[in-house]
Formats: structure tokens, sequence, C-alpha cells
């Protein structure tokens, strides 16, 4: 079973993780790393919109993959985490190291740029 969801909007490949991810920290990197690479852009969007509950090695799996590929021109974000995320990010200093956003979107995940 596949643990993210990603199709590209405008330059953008967007990441949608499971609504729980656990102990999953190698299959969730592996299948992040196979999106970056079959699409030709740069940046990455984590929507975290869905995510209920993520644990350490979920976080640890998304730092990875956004650590080795900025150094290779990639840039992340990690858009709208719910409050418990949020808190996890801060513990896990995550939230110094990829860039955190709260946006209205509409239902396909981004921004809505006529609100």
């Amino acid at each position: 079973m596949k643990m993210i969801r990603e199709y590209v909007h405008n330059q953008s490949i967007v990441i949608r993780p499971a609504e729980s991810v656990l102990l999953n920290n190698v299959t969730l990197y592996d299948e992040i790393v196979d999106s970056i690479k079959k699409h030709d852009r740069r940046h990455v969007v984590f929507d975290f919109s869905g995510i209920e509950l993520i644990d350490d090695c979920g976080i640890q799996a998304i730092v990875r993959v956004a650590e080795r590929y900025s150094r290779k021109g990639y840039s992340f974000v990690i858009a709208n985490p719910v409050k418990y995320v949020v808190k996890l990010l801060v513990e896990k200093d995550v939230i110094y190291r990829i860039n955190v956003v709260f946006d209205k979107k509409n239902d396909d995940g981004m921004q809505n740029k006529n609100q």
C-alpha cells in the first residue's frame, strides 16, 4: 500500500502522506524520493492537511529527503499541519529546517489565489 499520493501543481510537486505515518520511515523515504525523481520540478510541497498522526520516524524520513535534496537545489514546504503535528515539528526542530506554511486552500490542496 502506498504511503503517499502525489501530483504536480504549477511548478511544484505536491506530496500528500497517508492519514497516519507510523514506523515506516524507510518506505516513506523511498516513496518520496521516487516521486521527486519522476518529476522535473524542484519545489516540493508536503501537504499535511490530512495528516492526523505522524511519529518521529515519519518526520525523520521527510527531514532526510529535504536535507539530501536541498543540497541539489530543491526547496521544501510543509503545508497546513494540524496542531499536533506543529507541536512535533517544533519539538524536533524541523520547523527551523523546513518552511511551514498555513494557507486557505481549495479542494486540490493548493492556495486559492482568488481569495
